[in-house]
């Protein structure tokens, strides 16, 4: 998915781009010195990026590799300081992007094949991250059902939906989403599990099936089952 531009504002740039607010301050930038000479087109780039998604502030691992002739070439002047020119890429809340080469004109337009995180990394943070969900999702619904039995089963129902919508839908960071619906699945498939007995109905039909399967293996059929061997 393509992501946001930061747009003019330094401020709201750097809070898509990390997750979290500071002041504005002003920095120098040093210009290219005398010639540039060409040293080569990059393929990929990495860099540690502060983030903080909910779960408190930590650095965290990137790297971006460029399509062909999206890469920047990069370049030094001549105190040796490396400058990067050119290249079709972007810079959104996601990190570094590729921009998309057009099929009709050639061109590259701002269309986004998308950002590759650490491979090391990126992968078992999300996965980390719904197992945690799923986790709390399973804690969060046991927790209703022990509730008093005077407590009709229609209140602890109520009670599981109403959960399961402000943990997905509340406001919040990326990790909290992933978070919050892993945890609202768990807590919807219980509820709708109890009243309507989805997993013991699914069992009963693949167990069928699987039943009438063996049935036609020869040797492993039943042994009540009629024979049409002739006595």
């Amino acid at each position: 998915m393509r992501g946001r531009r930061l747009g003019r504002d330094s401020a709201s740039a750097f809070a898509r781009l990390h997750g979290f607010d500071v002041p504005a301050r002003r920095v120098r930038v040093d210009q290219p010195r005398g010639y540039l000479v060409d040293v080569g087109r990059l393929t990929a780039v990495e860099y540690d990026r502060l983030m903080d998604e909910g779960l408190g502030r930590r650095w965290e691992s990137w790297r971006h590799e460029f399509r062909t002739g999206t890469g920047p070439d990069l370049a030094a002047d001549a105190r040796g300081h490396g400058f990067l020119h050119g290249g079709h890429y972007e810079i959104t809340d996601h990190g570094v992007e590729d921009m998309k080469r057009s099929m009709i004109s050639g061109r590259f337009l701002s269309g986004h094949h998308g950002y590759r995180r650490n491979p090391d990394g990126g992968t078992f943070s999300f996965g980390a991250k719904v197992a945690l969900g799923l986790v709390a999702g399973g804690a969060g619904y046991a927790a209703i059902q022990a509730m008093p039995a005077r407590i009709s089963d229609n209140i602890k129902d109520g009670a599981s939906v109403a959960v399961a919508l402000v943990a997905a839908f509340a406001p919040r960071s990326m990790t909290g989403k992933i978070i919050g619906v892993s945890a609202g699945v768990v807590l919807l498939g219980g509820t709708v599990n109890r009243r309507y007995d989805v997993s013991g109905k699914i069992n009963a039909w693949v167990q069928n099936k699987f039943s009438a399967l063996w049935q036609r293996v020869p040797g492993i059929r039943d042994a009540s089952a009629p024979s049409n061997v002739a006595a």
